[in-house]
């Protein structure tokens, strides 16, 4: 025949090793062509062929196989086409013997063609051979009889096959076809094609590598297409199996091997499955697995099961002959975000036709503080129920509500965050771990987002005072020969200084909180101009203060960062020892606020910004007692009620909205009583510093700093809950030293800590004075 141009890459294989007895070999057909194999007159055999490939084979063409081995006894051999259909049959041939034929893969093997098999192997006794009939391959037979001989394929490296109807190895003989994969190496058959495709009377496959498709669970990894065959898995394995109709065929998981099923375990009807490994389904959504045949499982095995709760329906195995099982029966909980209060029963989840005996399987599912399963039996048919409880016993009473109120969203109208939400709390295994779940998704922290910009204003006015101290306790260091100098006597007759003309003066601070989870910086700067009368009897003023803020609550996965604009007006009388101090201040901020709740399953976390606005004021009233030399004592009292505004705010993660926080008015209402004592210190050369100690005890009266919120999903029901500590007592310290550093220019150090129960803060200023 005239022999055709292929187009490149096409029928053209990588390796070929073949030995026709009586003529024959390797030919191309024409698209409708005829196509006849075999050698009547031969009767010649066909020698034994051994093959090894030890470097890489690439194909891309259509019926371009890896490697083609090939005996063939009385004339044949292989005819390729490129991809067009002919007309083939097997001559009549004469008596003659195929040789055996054994196939070493030593070097990966990809071929990406439609109908090119990474290996083909065959031995055709009689007359007969191969063809490619468009991209289906046939096995034809002249029928003229003698004997094949053993096929093996020995695989050491990885096979890899994707064309449309491709097996990585495909395995002819009228005797007994072996393949053997070796530890660690993947075979992958194409989606519509297999990994092994088998034809013979007695086949074997050991496989402790990988066995699979390109279509996962849902292709067929293993074709045995007649005979017996002893499939035996130390490996992996991927995807639905047919053994041959009738065989005696037995199929065996070992100890540590993993079957990862499709839809059918086909064991011709007669044959066996032992599962000493574990067996699970691998297709796209849960199925009912049919074992035709038998299927025993040891006290070492284990089937593992899906559950889908977003379908209610589970992973089953239907086995048509007689059925044990011992070992273990593990459940898999998936789209666990679809979880709902309430029992979901699913039954017939393990059935056998002819009686289960299962009175020693072992039930094992994931241990979730939610989520129980149990097995039931009716008949000797076994069901799967499962039961779900968003409230168990040990939560708190927080922890309930946010249990009923997710229960209910999701027993009503689950939304892809509650979903999100849902399915991290379900892989919860303790009670303890559940409840600080459920605070966080309601967001005990949430507390700290006005406490946050309640301190920022506390240190304004804070920051102020420090300003009215300085004043109240005079020149603190007035230069030898100054203009302050010669005013000295007058300044401490009055309690201050010669208040004549105006002060400008700047105030940077910083300070650091921490306890109870809980670790914050702040961090600003007040400028102020003031100014009053001659005799030092009164002092008025003004000042802005910027400052930040920022936080980390370490056990709820949540922190924040703030900004905070403010004005202070202010003023002190003095009446002699006695004064009197009132500071004003209105401030407006933000607080962009994080929450973390990717450890259970979201996406990204929530960036939730808080806009607020602040009114305060801080009124002080004290008497100052001499004690020796310029030494005073000035025990006071201070009460600084403050009023923050929160708008609504809602948090935005990326799989929805969670929490909804209320508008809100927060009310500070702090009392501080103590004492100051401080004095100046004269030096020999005339320049004088004044240290200073201030220490008192602060009570909150009104402590509460929660947010009122509700869950994006039931906007109708709101609710409170805080997990940060305000403290309700604490003792304020502060110490510092004024010096003058000429007659017109005053600075001031000090540090600040308040210690409580709860928590610990340090702080530090520096104040710089002009006056003129």
């Amino acid at each position: 025949m005239a022999r055709p141009s292929p187009p490149p890459g096409a029928a053209s294989p990588g390796l070929v090793a073949q030995s026709i007895g009586g003529g024959g070999g390797l030919a191309l057909a024409a698209t409708g062509a005829t196509v006849r194999v075999g050698n009547k007159a031969s009767g010649a055999d066909g020698n034994n062929v051994t093959i090894t490939s030890n470097g890489q084979i690439y194909t891309t063409g259509v019926n371009s196989f890896g490697i083609l081995a090939q005996s063939v006894g009385s004339g044949g051999g292989t005819v390729l086409t490129t991809g067009g259909t002919v007309s083939a049959a097997a001559n009549a041939s004469s008596k003659a013997s195929a040789g055996s034929v054994t196939v070493g893969v030593n070097a990966p093997i990809t071929t990406t063609g439609a109908g090119a098999h990474g290996v083909v192997a065959q031995s055709a006794a009689g007359g007969g051979g191969i063809v490619t009939n468009g991209t289906t391959t046939l096995f034809l037979s002249g029928n003229g009889g003698g004997s094949s001989h053993a096929v093996s394929v020995y695989v050491y490296a990885p096979i890899t096959v994707s064309g449309a109807g491709a097996s990585a190895v495909v395995a002819h003989s009228t005797t007994d076809p072996v393949v053997d994969i070796a530890e660690g190496v993947v075979v992958t058959g194409a989606a519509d094609g297999h990994a092994l495709l088998l034809d013979g009377p007695i086949n074997e496959v050991t496989n402790a590598g990988t066995l699979q498709t390109f279509a996962g669970g849902d292709g067929l990894v293993i074709d045995s297409r007649i005979g017996d065959t002893t499939v035996t898995n130390k490996g992996t394995l991927t995807g639905s199996i047919k053994l041959g109709d009738g065989g005696a065929n037995l199929l065996t998981n070992e100890a540590g091997a993993t079957i990862n099923s499709g839809a059918s375990i086909d064991l011709g009807g007669t044959g066996s499955f032992v599962n000493h490994g574990r067996l699970q389904q691998a297709t796209t959504g849960v199925v009912t697995t049919t074992i035709n045949g038998g299927f025993t499982q040891s006290e070492d095995g284990e089937v593992q099961l899906r559950v889908d709760h977003a379908t209610g329906k589970a992973d089953g195995l239907h086995i048509t002959g007689a059925a044990s099982m011992d070992g273990k029966l593990s459940l898999a909980t998936i789209n666990s975000g679809s979880v709902k209060p309430g029992r979901l029963a699913i039954a017939d989840v393990l059935v056998s036709d002819t009686g289960l005996a299962a009175g020693n399987l072992e039930l094992s599912a994931p241990t979730s503080a939610i989520l129980s399963y149990s097995l039931t039996n009716t008949d000797g048919r076994l069901g799967i129920q499962a039961d779900a409880d968003f409230t168990p016993e040990g939560l708190s009473g927080f922890g309930r509500r946010i249990g009923e109120l997710l229960g209910r969203i999701q027993s009503e109208a689950a939304s892809e965050y509650s979903k999100a939400i849902t399915a991290g709390l379900v892989s919860i295994s303790d009670t303890a771990t559940l409840d600080r779940g459920y605070r966080s998704v309601g967001d005990t922290g949430a507390a700290s987002v006005p406490q946050s910009m309640l301190t920022a204003s506390t240190r304004a006015m804070q920051t102020v005072t420090g300003r009215l101290d300085s004043w109240r306790m005079g020149a603190a260091a007035a230069a030898p020969g100054s203009r302050e100098a010669a005013l000295d006597q007058t300044a401490t007759a009055s309690e201050g200084g010669n208040m004549a003309g105006g002060r400008a003066w700047m105030t940077p601070e910083g300070a650091y909180e921490t306890g109870d989870g809980f670790d914050g910086h702040y961090f600003g700067t007040t400028i102020g101009i003031d100014g009053g009368a001659d005799d030092g009897s009164f002092l008025i003023g003004g000042a802005f203060t910027y400052g930040e803020t920022s936080y980390d609550l370490d056990g709820l996965a949540a922190s924040g960062t703030g900004k905070q604009y403010g004005v202070s007006v202010y003023g002190l009388r003095r009446f002699g020892d006695t004064y009197a101090s009132v500071i004003g201040y209105a401030a407006t901020g933000d607080t962009r606020y994080t929450r973390d709740l990717r450890f259970l399953g979201l996406t990204r976390a929530a960036v939730t910004r808080f806009d607020g606005t602040t009114l305060g004021a801080r009124l002080e009233v004290g008497y100052a007692l001499p004690l020796t030399a310029g030494l005073k004592i000035t025990p006071f009292a201070a009460v600084e009620p403050t009023r923050l505004h929160l708008d609504e705010a809602r948090d935005s993660f990326g799989n929805g909205s969670g929490v909804v926080y209320d508008a809100s008015d927060t009310i500070s209402m702090p009392m501080t009583l103590g004492f100051q004592i401080g004095g100046p210190v004269t030096f020999e050369d005339g320049s004088r510093i004044e240290p200073f100690f201030r220490a008192g005890w602060k009570h909150e009266f009104r402590p509460e700093r929660d947010i009122t919120r509700h869950l994006a999903e039931l906007p109708g029901v709101s609710f409170q809950g805080s997990d940060v500590e305000v403290p309700e007592d604490a003792a304020v310290l502060r110490a510092g030293v004024q010096y003058r550093l000429d007659e017109d220019l005053d600075l001031q150090l000090s540090v600040d800590s308040e210690l409580s129960e709860e928590r610990q803060s340090v702080g530090g200023t520096l104040s710089l004075r002009y006056r003129w």
